[in-house]
């Protein structure tokens, strides 16, 4: 059985996950102590996962306290799982995947080391870069003609030669959930070809078809005015004058079809003209009827409907079609990134997964993840993408064939990151989908644990009102609940005039009155307060607009590493490293008065670490460290080192990589720190607080006109080779056979809206406080927000509540000493208020000369003088990293980095493996696959290692690696691995072992 909870913000579905979570785990049998081996638990973040945690085993202990069979039961398992903690299954979606996408590494291409990389814009800006770099290379010629061919079709349709971003909106585009889940279904139907002869055709097919298509329109608008003329008649004369709408044609204005009225026309000369005017033309218009006035109608006529929708399809196609041609290229290099890296885009695992564990029996999943699971609990559901509930499809079907429990729950009102994925449909019928009406249930939670009665009444009445369509109507028709909470509860909503700058302006003036009168007369401490925005933008404009009033702040935004001191300064002195020219750079190192040259840094003394540089740096820019900044400079030397892991000490890259992501970076966000909290809406989600104000609550129900929303189509029938193109989002999308996925983004795009302001108004337990614009037209006005829909419901329902001008009170303001004595919300102090921490860290930052500081004891150090064991480990480890010859320079300075080698040996260790390299050639040419360190698994279960395999179809060679002298036990070794390849079925194996002391080969046969 699946029980599914569809249930309203504040009802306490994840305390009901956790009461059936304690439930499984405790009635599965007197015996069973390790039951939560068999249950996985799955949410969406890491701090929800904690939680649920905490929960878990809070309660846990309480029960172990109970004298009786369940209490002691509960004490038996509370022990059995904190000391196998790692097996506690309560987990994100993004960690249980890595798990089973870690298992099939070798399934998936893979190796086993391989790093996940949450940063897809870093990897997708160096793939573009890579692009561009390699055009100059005679092989990348039709590439390069293809770029200047897209340079100049973006000018001409789109007013943009920037195809650098127009390349890394579209290579995003590539990686979204949208993309995989079409494209695989255009490979399932061989219907996805980008090859540059296929995509020169269907160009010129398509500018072909636009210029016929509007040569026989002007032409046909043309003889429609001419014969009008020839008749003595004027466009004027005929009703509504509708006939000169074809002038707009003859200007090669295609934007519209002609009016219904147009097409009334073609009743002939009695509609012609209006019935005042019909006597004085109505042999003038028999006359025209008589030239062919009314076929020529019909024919223009037969241009629109299809004909016009296929225009415009074409054109649509046209304005991306050379950079969906260059898709192979972009994906290629980005998958050219990835290997070097051994990395894996975040992105892309859940695909990977879906290709596995479709088809695939369910056991053999449990048997790679080394578990199984009887049981799944999944919470927030409603954030599950397509392919996510597809990977988790069979592993609930094999759960229910045991006829085991399975719970999920969610809310498609708090559906808020479509962006990322998620998608509300699956939630809200994708399930009955896939299993029968008797295996599901669905348990009812009605109440709201967390709002005053004035907050719940209030917002289950607005959003049930809201009527654009059905399909919201059906969405919201649950939204209204009771409240379980001892006090009423306060909202306040103001509508602000002022176009968009002056009305934010005002409303931060509000803000601060807002702010003064909950601190200052209602007593509430800062930490009880958080103001919620859009975007990051706004929510920047807030914390700096109330830090500079005076208020202790928190947000992401504020603790990002670039507003540190020592962190710009640090990045600048960098700079200057490398660009001491820097006219720009120059001015800030002068305002943060910082001498280069009095600093004597030296990159190569630093043994090449980037890391190292850095903390030199800021070791001697401040020789005492500053108040308050600790904290970011441990971060910063965090990412650094992460960077350096990843991509190596290039101190060119790292500038890059700040410039594009490292320079957005933050410092984790202090718990209950006793200051206002400041963050997005979508980071809300999941999390209550007593007051929430919504300073700038407009929430567009359209994209703006100017939006880069890009959707995936599928082109009809003449089309279909392409599979799948991108299309980027206009009203112009409703004139073409892409109508569908117009209609679609506009229905989504307005539940997004809605679903955004569902989530920040259900927030607050206490207060409510909205800042909105005033709606222009009366809340009639076309783009509309949903702060229109507000207006307009408060008007209509609570016009008895205008208190002054355009405000609306509903409900009584209390006090907070007031609100914590008849609530038992939150965990307090022995003064009855909420326990708060004070932003402080004990984070430190030694600041001292090299005398008394650690330093990397090298394995290898007196390299050449020392142990030929620790000598043969280490070149071993270079040359496994070696496919090409071009590979020892990077692999040499990796192992100096790695503390493996010697920075003082590098250079002789670099001549040395290259003299050895040159003189094999044919083994290092590239011209076979290269298979370093690979293992072949034997029938019998051994496994066994070579160090190199070269495979050209059925012929193999294998190289095995010594540093030592010449021993005989090699030989067999060799053999060993030559009679494995033997029986994989290559037929033609030969085998050497290299002793690179000597540098000298041995053939075994």
């Amino acid at each position: 059985m699946i029980e599914i909870y569809k249930a309203s913000a504040g009802s306490g579905k994840t305390e009901t996950l956790t009461r059936k979570y304690l439930d499984l785990l405790l009635e599965s049998g007197a015996g069973d102590r390790e039951a939560y081996r068999h249950i996985l638990a799955v949410t969406f973040t890491n701090k929800a996962t904690d939680e649920m945690k905490e929960r878990v085993l809070r309660r846990l202990y309480e029960l172990s306290l109970e004298d009786s069979e369940k209490g002691g039961r509960a004490k038996s398992v509370l022990i059995t799982l904190l000391h196998d903690y790692s097996a506690f299954s309560i987990t994100t979606i993004d960690r249980f995947f890595q798990i089973v996408t870690r298992s099939f590494a070798r399934e998936i291409g893979q190796y086993a080391s391989y790093r996940v990389e949450i940063d897809d814009k870093a990897i997708l800006t160096e793939a573009v870069d890579n692009l561009f770099d390699s055009l100059d290379k005679p092989e990348n010629k039709n590439i390069l003609d293809w770029l200047v061919k897209c340079a100049l079709s973006q000018l001409e349709l789109n007013g943009t030669n920037n195809i650098e971003n127009e390349l890394l909106k579209m290579a995003g585009l590539f990686l979204n959930e949208d993309f995989r889940i079409k494209k695989l279904k255009a490979l399932e139907d061989g219907r996805f070809y980008t090859d540059a002869e296929t995509i020169e055709k269907l160009e010129n097919g398509l500018r072909k078809s636009v210029k016929e298509y509007e040569n026989t329109v002007i032409s046909l608008a043309e003889s429609i005015l001419k014969t009008v003329s020839d008749a003595g008649l004027t466009p004027e004369d005929f009703r509504y004058g509708d006939i000169g709408v074809v002038k707009k044609y003859i200007n090669k204005d295609f934007s519209k079809a002609p009016s219904k009225r147009f097409f009334q026309l073609l009743d002939g000369p009695d509609y012609w003209f209006s019935k005042n005017k019909y006597k004085e033309f109505k042999a003038k218009g028999e006359l025209a009827r008589s030239y062919g006035l009314q076929e020529k109608l019909s024919s223009i006529r037969d241009m629109f409907g299809n004909p016009f929708k296929t225009y415009h399809t074409n054109k649509f196609i046209l304005k991306n079609l050379y950079i969906f041609g260059l898709f192979n290229e972009i994906y290629r290099s980005i998958y050219q990134v990835l290997k070097e890296r051994n990395m894996m885009l975040l992105s892309e695992t859940t695909e990977a997964i879906h290709r596995i564990i479709d088809g695939s029996d369910v056991p053999f999943i449990y048997e790679k993840i080394g578990n199984r699971f009887d049981h799944y609990m999944l919470d927030e559901f409603q954030d599950t993408s397509v392919l996510q509930w597809g990977n988790f499809v069979p592993l609930l079907k094999d759960s229910l064939a045991s006829d085991n429990y399975n719970m999920i729950v969610g809310d498609v009102k708090q559906s808020i990151y479509r962006w990322r994925g998620s998608d509300w449909s699956t939630l809200d019928s994708g399930i009955n989908e896939q299993f029968r009406e008797d295996q599901l249930s669905y348990p009812k939670l009605e109440d709201n644990y967390r709002s005053g009665s004035n907050i719940v009444e209030f917002n289950g009445d607005f959003f049930t009102s809201v009527t654009l369509d059905p399909k919201i109507t059906e969405i919201y028709k649950g939204a209204k609940q009771k409240s379980h909470k001892p006090f009423d509860g306060y909202i306040n909503v103001n509508f602000v005039e002022g176009r968009s700058r002056e009305f934010r302006q005002k409303s931060l003036a509000m803000l601060r009155e807002q702010v003064d009168r909950l601190t200052k007369e209602l007593h509430y401490p800062l930490s009880s307060i958080a103001v919620l925005t859009r975007s990051n933008a706004e929510a920047k404009m807030v914390a700096e607009n109330l830090i500079a009033y005076g208020y202790d702040v928190i947000s992401e935004d504020s603790l990002t590493l670039s507003s540190s001191f020592s962190v710009t300064a640090a990045v600048a002195v960098l700079k200057s490293l490398l660009y001491p020219d820097d006219a720009h750079n120059a001015v800030i190192l002068s305002q943060l008065d910082i001498d280069i040259a009095s600093l004597n840094l030296d990159f190569a003394a630093e043994e090449g670490s980037l890391y190292n540089l850095c903390e030199s740096i800021l070791r001697k820019v401040f020789p005492e460290p500053l108040q308050g900044e600790i904290v970011y400079v441990n971060a910063f030397l965090d990412s650094v080192l992460d960077y350096q892991n990843s991509y190596g000490s290039d101190i060119a890259g790292f500038l890059d990589w700040w410039k594009e992501s490292g320079i957005n970076k933050t410092v984790a966000l202090p718990d209950m720190a006793e200051a206002i909290q400041v963050f997005t809406i979508h980071k809300s989600k999941g999390l209550e607080m007593d007051v929430v104000i919504l300073p700038f609550f407009k929430m567009p129900l359209s994209h703006a006109s100017r939006s880069d929303v890009y959707l995936w189509g599928t082109p009809p029938d003449d089309l279909s080779q392409m599979g799948i193109v991108p299309l980027k989002f206009s009203g112009i999308m409703e004139n073409t056979f892409f109508n569908k996925e117009y209609a679609q983004e506009v229905l989504y795009t307005q539940i997004d809206a809605i679903n955004t302001a569902y989530v920040a108004m259900t927030r607050p337990k206490v207060e409510l406080i909205i800042n909105a614009p005033l709606p222009k037209d009366g809340g009639n006005n076309k783009d509309k927000g949903v702060s229109d829909l507000l207006y307009n419901y408060l008007l209509s329902n609570y016009s008895d509540y205008k208190t002054n001008g355009e405000s609306f009170e509903i409900g009584e303001e209390i006090d907070y000493a007031d609100y914590i004595r008849n609530s038992s919300s939150g965990k307090s102090g022995s003064d009855g208020s909420k326990e708060q921490v004070k932003i402080t860290s004990n984070a430190s930052f030694p600041i001292h000369g090299e005398s008394g500081r650690l330093k990397m004891a090298y394995r290898a150090d007196g390299f050449f003088e020392d142990s030929n064991r620790i000598k043969g480990i280490v070149l071993h480890d270079i040359m496994s990293a070696v496919y090409t010859p071009e590979d020892l320079p990077t692999a040499v300075s990796a192992a100096v980095r790695e503390g493996k080698l010697p920075e003082a040996d590098s250079a002789r260790v670099l001549q040395n493996l290259s003299l050895r390299i040159g003189s094999h050639p044919e083994w290092f040419d590239g011209s076979m696959q290269v298979l370093n360190e690979l293992t072949i698994v034997a029938t019998d279960g051994s496994a066994e290692r070579p160090d190199r395999i070269l495979i050209d179809g059925d012929r193999a060679v294998v190289i095995d690696y010594k540093f030592g002298g010449e021993d005989a036990k090699y030989r067999f070794q060799v053999l060993r691995y030559m009679r494995s390849l033997g029986k994989m079925g290559y037929r033609d194996v030969k085998g050497y072992i290299w002793y690179l002391e000597d540098n000298k080969t041995v053939n075994v046969e």
